[in-house]
C-alpha cells in the first residue's frame, strides 16, 4: 500500500517526495511477494520524472532507472503471463525496438475491455510513443483520449493520458477543451 501511494504523490505534485523516499527503499530487504508492487511502482514514478524534466541527461537517468526497474519486475512475474508481455513490451517502447513494441502493445489493447485498469495504461504507453518518437499528435491524441475514457470507466486516476491529452489541444490552440481537460 506504501508504495501504490508513493506512485500516486507525483498526480498530486509531489514527484520529489516520491522520488526520495523509493531511493531510502532497498528491494532486498523486501519480502518476495511484495518485490513486484515496489519494481512496478518505482519505475511508474520514475516514467512521471522522465515527462516533467526537458533536460535531456535529466530524462535519461529517470528513463535508465525506470527501466531498471521494469528489468527487475520481470523477474517476478510468470513469463508466460499477459503482465509479462506487456512489461516487456513497455520496456522495449523506448528502444530502437519501439515500433516492434507498439504493435505489441496494439494488440493487447484490441484483447481488452477498457473498462479494465491496464487498458489504460497501455493506451497511454502507445499515446507517449506517438507523441515523443514520432511527433504524431494524431495518433497520440486517440491514444491519449482512449486511454482517459479507460481512467473515467475504471474511477482511476493512474494514468496522467487527459492531461496529456489536454498539453497536445493546448499547443494546437484549442485552448478551451484543453483547459477542460487538464
Amino acid at each position: 500500500l506504501r508504495f501504490m501511494r508513493l506512485e500516486a504523490y507525483p498526480i498530486k505534485g509531489m514527484l520529489h517526495t516520491s522520488l526520495l523516499e523509493f531511493e531510502k527503499i532497498d528491494p532486498a530487504t523486501l519480502p518476495e511477494s511484495v518485490k513486484p508492487v515496489y519494481f512496478r511502482c518505482a519505475s511508474q514514478v520514475n516514467d512521471y520524472a522522465r515527462d516533467m524534466y526537458d533536460q535531456p541527461q535529466y530524462k535519461r537517468n529517470f528513463i535508465n532507472v525506470s527501466r531498471m526497474m521494469m528489468d527487475s519486475l520481470m523477474n517476478h512475474v510468470p513469463r508466460d503471463s499477459f503482465m509479462y508481455r506487456y512489461y516487456k513490451a513497455s520496456s522495449r517502447i523506448i528502444s530502437p525496438e519501439g515500433a516492434e513494441a507498439v504493435a505489441e502493445m496494439t494488440v493487447m489493447l484490441d484483447s481488452l475491455s477498457r473498462d479494465e485498469r491496464i487498458y489504460a495504461r497501455i493506451a497511454g504507453e502507445i499515446g507517449n510513443y506517438y507523441a515523443t518518437n514520432h511527433r504524431n499528435t494524431e495518433r497520440a491524441e486517440f491514444y491519449y483520449a482512449l486511454s482517459a475514457i479507460s481512467d473515467i470507466l475504471t474511477g482511476n486516476n493512474e494514468a496522467t493520458s487527459l492531461h496529456r491529452l489536454g498539453k497536445l489541444l493546448y499547443d494546437r490552440g484549442d485552448v478551451e477543451r484543453a483547459m477542460r481537460y487538464l
